[in-house]
């Protein structure tokens, strides 16, 4: 056991730090009654640590809540929270079960714990919605000590700010073992109920990328709230079979007893709502996923119109690919024909040929080959090098390759060979 708490605690120290702040809030209620004190104080470290080692010989309930920062991935390990799991040790609260503040996902389970001096405890931690809760509850003092891990989050703070006006509501409740149950399924049904995603007004026909992600937004919070719905309904069961138990048991004074009936007649309330309320979110899902699958048939639609227009702009662009190619025939065509007729306007034209002369070609009428010629021949090999040079140098590597490969059969045939004479010249040597 002890190696699985200590495992509990360097994971938790390694993924949960608290957020930089000088003060701890406190929420405290006392008293009995029509005199109940229920009262809020700021306190630094040092005074929350001796606030809570002391002891009341009276009923008192004691909630500190500060904000936490949880890390995706392993961290050096954050010793600012290392005596908060130590005095949770003190408070004989199982520090195994913060591991589900790790796993963010809903939970509410409770141990029962006897101490060696005699008093029985009861361990309560939960994961509500971005907040973790670890209260140990002494059935011999009536009272209550909880650490409230309020994560850095706005919906970690409103769902704070929800609890500590539940508790301010129902604060002459604080004596009672069902108290934070009682609280805990009050706050989640309440956000269940009041947040489920409303369809109002929809125009189903606006299909667009907005449209898409607020629907899967509210797909996201419906399955939230299905998981959160499922918490309350163990929590209902827990406090209904507390309840039986404990009217079996021995006689209560009045007033504890009616605190007991007060939420048991609670508990009933909010367990004849699950199903209903489970039948809605079930429903409301079926309907996210019809307006999902009706964006998806809307855009597959849009899609293969786009697709349509593509290929008639498509055609478009080869008919007029295909007319700007017989144009091109067309200035070819022309070029050809006027062609000769340039050239020979312009041979006439030479000044080194004189035609009114006997000797027409003068002396100095091979410079005008001696520079056509060679330009001529580099014009077209640049056009080769620019235009053709990887056809070029796919040629080249055929025909690399193709003489490698004779280098080589031509290399084999002389090993050949010379092996052959020398076997003849070891036959001779032996006759």
């Amino acid at each position: 056991m002890e190696s699985l708490r200590h495992q509990a605690r360097d994971l938790f120290l390694r993924r949960v730090s608290t957020v930089s702040t000088p003060d701890w809030n406190v929420i405290e209620i006392s008293g009995s009654g029509n005199d109940i004190v229920y009262s809020k104080k700021s306190m630094a470290t040092s005074e929350v640590r001796n606030y809570l080692r002391a002891d009341s010989t009276q009923p008192t309930f004691r909630l500190i809540r500060f904000k936490t920062q949880v890390w995706s991935k392993f961290r050096k390990e954050c010793v600012d929270l290392a005596w908060v799991l130590d005095m949770l040790t003190e408070l004989d609260i199982e520090i195994y079960g913060l591991l589900s503040f790790l796993r963010m996902i809903p939970e509410f389970h409770t141990t029962e714990r006897n101490l060696a001096k005699g008093e029985e405890v009861l361990n309560i931690v939960s994961y509500l919605c971005e907040n973790g809760i670890a209260a140990s509850y002494n059935k011999s003092t009536r009272s209550t000590t909880c650490f409230f891990f309020e994560r850095n989050t706005p919906a970690g703070g409103t769902r704070s700010r929800e609890i500590s006006k539940c508790l301010e509501q129902n604060a002459r409740l604080y004596r009672n073992i069902h108290f934070l149950p009682f609280i805990f399924m009050s706050v989640s049904m309440k956000s269940i109920i009041i947040h489920l995603p409303g369809y109002t007004n929809v125009n189903y026909e606006a299909i667009n990328v907005d449209n898409l992600l607020d629907w899967g937004s509210a797909r996201f919070r419906l399955r939230r709230a299905h998981g959160e719905l499922h918490l309350v309904l163990d929590i209902v069961k827990y406090v209904l079979d507390m309840s039986a138990r404990q009217e079996s048991s021995d006689t209560l004074p009045q007033d504890i007893a009616d605190d007991y009936q007060d939420i048991k007649n609670a508990a009933e309330m909010i367990g004849s709502r699950i199903p209903r309320t489970q039948y809605h979110i079930e429903w409301q899902l079926q309907k996210n996923q019809d307006h999902l699958d009706r964006i998806s048939r809307g855009l597959m639609r849009e899609d293969t119109i786009a697709s349509i227009e593509l290929a008639k702009s498509s055609v478009e662009l080869t008919k007029a690919a295909k007319i700007d190619s017989s144009s091109m025939k067309v200035i070819a065509v022309m070029t050809m024909v006027f062609l000769p007729g340039t050239f020979f306007a312009t041979l006439f034209a030479v000044p080194s040929l004189k035609w009114d002369q006997d000797d027409v070609v003068g002396k100095d009428f091979w410079m005008y080959w001696a520079f056509t010629i060679p330009f001529t021949v580099l014009v077209i090999i640049l056009w080769l090098v620019i235009t053709q040079r990887r056809q070029m140098r796919s040629v080249f590597d055929k025909s690399r390759e193709q003489w490698l490969a004779r280098a080589d059969a031509l290399r084999n045939r002389v090993r050949k060979r010379n092996a052959v004479d020398e076997e003849e010249e070891v036959e001779l040597e032996d006759v």
